[in-house]
């Protein structure tokens, strides 16, 4: 793991007044501003897009010659295909290219490959069957540009290919009728940097300026915000400017399934921004392309039928919480080869013949992030020959140029500086894996992770006014992140874990609190004085109520060990008498519906230090006992267990009666941590009693950062309920066993236990 390392950015007290009359008299923008660079007032202009002028149709070359080949197969009734590619930028290429075609009465399809079978880019196989469908132009969108041989055959069978596509050409490029690429434009046009769904647009735009129709380009603004986002371009001038449009046009989208998957995706109020779109609606459009098939996200994105794009939007949501949980498996497993024999290595490559091949990409980009160094996930194809790939890379490093010094060994490959898709023979694997290594070790890696900070903050500034005015900034992105702060000195007051992916959190100062989420480490369960933390803003609205949230980012000093051992404690055992009698000072472990005692009594997230602690309730396994009791430090534990060991479908029936109060009662909103307290069971068992009702169609669950939203059902049941019902029943079983085990256990056999 790196050391991190805080670079304050804005060191200077002493800003110009004229660089802050350039930010509107803003100082705390300003001065964030200023600190990233933008230390003039031009800079500071352009970075607001004051006198910028969008790229025009006459900036785009041989865009004149695309127009006249589509015109030409208009009138000529020729069947047009849109070639385009399975994740969020292809799959809004696509849907641009073709609405554009609908518009103009041509007769056109599309095909989106299938991740498994055909893999990334064009196949010959399908440009085989495009000929026998009659197909005389391919239009390409967010691919083409390396399929040198696909687009040659698809000469020789007499089709025309008009490439459209934002990724690096090769050395040779293919020969196609003509290249939209503004890779090849220059470094200095505005485009360079461009998504393809962007590049795509600017063809449509040029088709329809042709008709006289351009204002029919608005309508695919949406899309480009979507692309933008999702493929991580640099937002800033041409991406800045056509996100901008974009997402003003997102928020009153008359586009059905787009509506869809923001009703799905927007029952916790959050703000609908870059941070919604790039992790709320693009993840469960790329869940589609990952698990099962693009068409779905094509079609819900095109559809004008209000009950198609209900139906595809709930298919794709329950595709993304079966991405999320694959995803986190993949992670897991390739975290364990990492730590066991890859870190000192400059690239992390690792290989599971069993790994999802349409999850990786992800999986390979958490690693990336985590360890700092580029990462390549590998896995086995259904031939049983082939093997597919991953990559992501941090700044600095190209993995599109690492796997160029290695392409002696690949089948295929393609992308950019930080993410790139390659195959391979399994035969080449172990050549593979050396020749990166000597290439990535040609880089070099800083084992010093540099954070930079934008402003140093108390509690007390960080009010309305302060998220005014970064607002001010947005949007943020790739080339202008989210403005990252740092507080020093204050106190973590509580800390509930959200599942297996973070905290939630109270941070207080003495004076002053506010709520927060930590992504960064989950395994940090300590509530402590005197930390610094790294942190950015979070901003919700639920039924009117507005909330600022800190996004905690990093915590430095913590002054308490998240390890310390067990006390040394005297058991006393009421088991059998069950007569216990409260002593003022107790403190009562319970967790349960209802108040079984007149005295308070505490779950295992409240609990707090004492000297005679009451386990009035069973915890459900070891795990968490061992953390009810440094969490409290007891000098005595006393054992009476009033609770009965349940089975499996009285728990979900138990359940279902809760979680029925939390959506009357509460509007559906309610914690991991708070489900599994009420119930007394594990997170992970939590989380498998909500994939059983969902997938049994009798809840339906969404996860906003640190929070769950739980509405009514479909009333459908899914393939996989069983799955998740029998994963549960057997962890209740283990609980079970381990409650009988504690019951009836003597006291040197639970102090062994512990």
């Amino acid at each position: 793991m790196p050391q991190l390392k805080l670079n304050l950015l804005q060191k200077k007290n002493n800003i110009p007044q004229e660089i802050i009359a350039a930010a509107g008299r803003d100082l705390i923008a300003a001065r964030i501003l200023y600190g990233r660079g933008y230390d003039t007032v031009r800079k500071i202009r352009d970075f607001f897009l004051a006198d910028y002028t969008p790229v025009q149709t006459e900036d785009i070359p041989d865009v004149d010659k695309a127009v006249q080949r589509i015109r030409l197969a208009v009138e000529k009734r020729e069947q047009i295909c849109v070639y385009g590619d399975y994740d969020v930028d292809g799959v809004t290429s696509t849907v641009i290219l073709m609405e554009c075609l609908r518009e103009l009465k041509a007769d056109a399809i599309y095909h989106v490959p299938d991740r498994f079978s055909e893999g990334y880019g064009m196949n010959k196989e399908v440009i085989q069957s495009l000929k026998s469908q009659d197909v005389k132009l391919v239009v390409t969108c967010d691919c083409g540009i390396s399929n040198v041989e696909e687009i040659g055959l698809a000469n020789q069978l007499g089709m025309d290919v008009i490439v459209t596509d934002h990724h690096t050409p090769p050395e040779m490029c293919p020969d196609a009728y003509c290249i939209i690429n503004p890779k090849l434009w220059g470094i200095s046009h505005k485009a360079h940097d461009v998504s393809g769904a962007v590049v795509a647009f600017y063809l449509a735009r040029a088709l329809l300026e042709s008709y006289g129709r351009m204002e029919k380009a608005e309508q695919f603004l949406d899309l480009l915000a979507l692309s933008i986002v999702a493929d991580v371009v640099p937002l800033t001038s041409e991406n800045r400017c056509l996100f901008k449009k974009g997402l003003e046009q997102i928020t009153g989208t008359q586009r059905a399934g787009l509506k869809g998957l923001i009703d799905i995706g927007n029952k916790a109020g959050v703000i609908i921004n870059e941070d919604f779109l790039g992790f709320q609606i693009a993840p469960r459009i790329n869940a589609a392309g990952r698990l099962d098939t693009a068409r779905k996200a094509v079609e819900l994105l095109m559809t004008e039928d209000k009950y198609e794009a209900e139906q595809l939007s709930l298919e794709l949501n329950t595709l993304n919480i079966s991405r999320k949980e694959i995803e986190a498996g993949i992670v897991r497993k390739a975290e364990e080869v990492i730590l066991s024999n890859l870190l000192n290595k400059s690239i992390l490559i690792a290989y599971d013949e069993n790994w999802h091949h349409g999850v990786i990409g992800i999986a390979a980009g958490r690693i990336s992030e985590k360890y700092n160094k580029t990462a390549i996930l590998l896995t086995l194809k259904e031939d049983g020959k082939t093997v597919v790939g991953s990559a992501r890379a941090p700044e600095g490093i190209s993995i599109y140029d690492i796997l160029k010094k290695c392409d002696q060994y690949l089948i295929k490959y393609g992308g950019h500086s930080a993410a790139a898709g390659l195959s391979l023979k399994v035969s080449d694997i172990d050549r593979f894996i050396k020749q990166a290594e000597k290439e990535a070790s040609q880089y070099k890696i800083d084992d010093i992770k540099l954070i930079n900070i934008d402003l140093e903050l108390d509690l007390k500034n960080i009010d309305e006014e302060l998220l005014n005015s970064i607002k001010k900034l947005s949007p943020f992105g790739e080339g202008f992140p989210q403005p990252v702060f740092l507080t020093r000195a204050v106190n973590i007051v509580s800390n509930l874990p959200i599942r297996d992916i973070g905290r939630r959190m109270t941070i207080g100062d003495g004076t002053s609190s506010i709520s927060a989420v930590y992504w960064s480490d989950a395994g940090f369960d300590a509530v402590c004085n005197k930390i610094d933390i790294v942190h950015s803003l979070q901003e919700s609205t639920f039924r009117g109520s507005r909330e600022i949230k800190l996004s905690i980012r990093h915590i430095m000093q913590p002054d308490v060990s998240e390890n310390r051992p067990l006390p040394q404690m005297k058991i006393i055992d009421l088991r059998q008498t069950q007569e216990y009698i409260y002593q003022p000072g107790d403190v009562i472990f319970y967790e349960g519906i209802g108040k079984p005692l007149e005295v308070k009594t505490f779950n295992r997230y409240e609990i707090i230090g004492s000297k005679r602690v009451v386990l009035y309730s069973i915890p459900p396994d070891l795990k968490v006992l061992k953390e009810i009791l440094t969490r409290s430090m007891p000098k005595e534990l006393v054992l009476i267990f009033k609770d009965e060991s349940e089975q499996g479908s009285f728990l979900i029936d138990k359940a279902m009666g809760i979680i029925k109060h939390i959506v009357n009662r509460k509007h559906g909103r309610t914690s991991y941590a708070e489900l599994a307290s009420i119930l007394g069971i594990t997170l992970e068992m939590t989380d498998l009693l909500l994939k059983t009702l969902h997938f049994s169609g009798i809840i339906s669950f969404e996860e906003f950062y640190d929070e769950l939203i739980i509405t009514r059902g479909t009333g459908k049941s899914l393939p996989d309920a069983e799955k998740y019902k029998k994963a549960l029943i057997s962890l209740i079983n283990e609980m079970n066993s381990f409650r009988k085990y504690i019951r009836s256990a003597g006291i040197e056999k639970i102090k062994s236990t512990l």
